[in-house]
């Protein structure tokens, strides 16, 4: 499936990727909204996964003049080597995660490429955490969160799903 997802955002952007602007013109646009893709056991239209996806990851429904689906395929783009500037920032708003990761009391925001640098140190915290209490679950969120970013950045978060 990871094959016929590079073929098909290869031939995308053959067709509509310029040289001119990396933001404006790239591979995902409006009509694609609608393509079938298999997610968490279902088909289901790639604007309601981007959508999900971009929630999870920020709680926001877009991520600054980007909406879902465009930020969704920008950051999908980076497994392609396509640079954009586009900056996830992740919402921290347990005080007790503030602390661990060193934000002020009045930072409730890192960047995703942050975090990833430190996955390691907060499995590590979060097993480390014996009692199911708010801070093991906050830690939880971050973590699940941090690896979404992952799959989407690495173009792992894309089945196309089989159609008949």
């Amino acid at each position: 499936m990871k094959n016929y997802f590079s073929l098909f955002v290869l031939l995308f952007l053959s067709l509509t990727f310029t040289e001119n602007t990396l933001a404006k013109n790239y591979f995902c646009q409006q009509e694609l909204e609608s393509l079938p893709i298999q997610q968490g056991g279902r088909v289901k239209p790639l604007y309601v996964h981007a959508s999900e996806a971009i929630k999870q990851l920020t709680g926001k429904s877009k991520i600054g003049e980007f909406g879902a689906l465009e930020a969704y395929c920008l950051l999908s783009s980076r497994a392609l080597g396509i640079p954009n500037e586009l900056k996830v920032m992740a919402r921290i708003d347990h005080v007790e995660v503030q602390k661990f990761l060193g934000l002020s009391a009045d930072q409730h925001e890192v960047a995703y490429d942050d975090l990833i640098g430190r996955l390691d140190e907060i499995r590590l915290a979060f097993m480390r955490i014996k009692e199911n209490n708010s801070y093991k679950k906050s830690l939880t969120a971050l973590f699940n969160s941090i690896h979404l970013y992952q799959e989407i950045t690495n173009g792992e978060n894309w089945l196309l799903a089989e159609v008949n």
